[in-house]
């Protein structure tokens, strides 16, 4: 029991800490889908970044809608793109200086609707589309990582491969919050760069939805959106953003719940086991118990005996269960975020409510003995 619970305990522990983590963007009212442009539609950038412009219009055009954007990839998606990005002034032998991040086409819009923070610099415009010089938005950890003393803005990257080029590289305009991108219990976070998705439009894209009511009603919407612009379109993978973060963590929360079930039955046979143990030592100690209070004895000093040897029980109990705990710590310990496997208000809970439960059982038959009639004890035995 011991086990159970204070494996539940650290679990729930984790969990909550895990909830606490910021991830950098407001889920709330966000609903998210895919579609893929064929390419006999859309067979090119522009007709690509056209489509996707026209309907993140439509969409913020509906009164209900507050914000809108298309991305190519989006954060706790079960998908990423990554790119290896060289600052201007690094050589390109060996990868020197390079880092691999997050990548992500996104529309104008995208920062607003995700309800990241844009730190330094300017988020993309309109006029950073195919005509106009190439440009890129960092997120504060790669800035950190690549330029720690200096600010990024105006800095010079390559994506992919640093040709040496100056038309191959992006500037970098503005600098966002770090966001999470898969896995809430990332310590190092990868970084990020983001690209006008007018310049880097691609077939495949997610549309981020910010309602005003409940997203749950977003699909219907976005579906009678794209019907309007391109009936042959499916509109696919639809979440509720908030359920996507959430899943991440089913992996954690299913074991929680399930040790939680066998938590309470083994605290169940806690009280069942000590409360039989105990009733069986009271019934077959009925005449000695009778004689004590016979020759004097009083009913303090019963129960006295009596939680000595209960105690005696529980404390062997908590032991081996202590024992136990430093075995399964070796297997639980990668669930575990943020909390120690010794955590001593966790354990401190575990061994008062398994006290608790264990005196619980030890109540009823204590009385039973205290209520010992000693004349009939000595003479039945009962």
């Amino acid at each position: 029991a011991f086990v159970l619970v204070m494996t539940t305990g650290l679990l729930v522990d984790s969990l909550r800490h895990l909830n606490a983590v910021e991830v950098g963007f407001d889920a709330t009212g966000v609903a998210v889908g895919a579609t893929n442009l064929p390419p006999s539609s859309y067979p090119d950038g522009a007709a690509r970044a056209g489509f996707a412009q026209r309907l993140v219009e439509a969409l913020r055009a509906h009164p209900d809608v507050d914000a809108a954007a298309v991305a190519s990839q989006l954060p706790f998606s079960d998908t990423s793109d990554r790119s290896v990005i060289f600052p201007d002034g690094f050589p390109p032998a060996a990868g020197a200086g390079s880092a691999t991040a997050y990548r992500s086409a996104v529309t104008v819009d995208y920062f607003e609707t995700m309800g990241i923070r844009v730190v330094a610099g300017r988020p993309f415009t309109r006029a950073d589309d195919r005509t106009s010089r190439a440009v890129a938005i960092v997120d504060e950890d790669l800035a950190r990582l690549l330029w720690p003393d200096a600010s990024p803005l105006g800095r010079r990257v390559w994506l992919g491969r640093q040709t040496g080029n100056a038309e191959d590289a992006v500037e970098i305009v503005g600098v966002v919050a770090s966001i999470r991108q898969n896995d809430l219990t990332e310590d190092q976070l990868p970084g990020a760069v983001y690209l006008p998705f007018s310049q880097r439009p691609t077939s495949f894209f997610r549309i981020v939805t910010r309602t005003r009511g409940d997203a749950a009603g977003v699909p219907n919407l976005v579906r009678d959106a794209m019907g309007g612009l391109d009936p042959s379109l499916l509109y696919y993978w639809v979440d509720v953003l908030e359920d996507s973060v959430g899943s991440s963590l089913l992996f954690r929360r299913l074991p929680m719940r399930l040790l939680s079930v066998f938590a309470a039955v083994s605290l169940f046979l806690v009280i069942l086991g000590v409360y039989g143990v105990t009733t069986h030592v009271v019934r077959s100690r009925t005449r000695e118990l009778g004689l004590r209070m016979a020759l004097g004895g009083t009913s303090g000093g019963v129960a006295r005996l009596l939680a000595r040897e209960w105690a005696a029980v529980v404390l062997v109990g908590l032991g081996g269960g202590i024992l136990g705990m430093l075995v399964v710590l070796q297997v639980v310990r990668s669930l575990l975020f943020a909390t120690s496997g010794l955590d001593l208000p966790v354990g401190a809970a575990t061994i008062a409510l398994v006290l608790s439960a264990a005196g619980l059982s030890f109540s009823w038959p204590l009385r039973q003995a205290l209520r010992i009639d000693p004349a009939r004890a000595l003479k039945t035995g009962e």
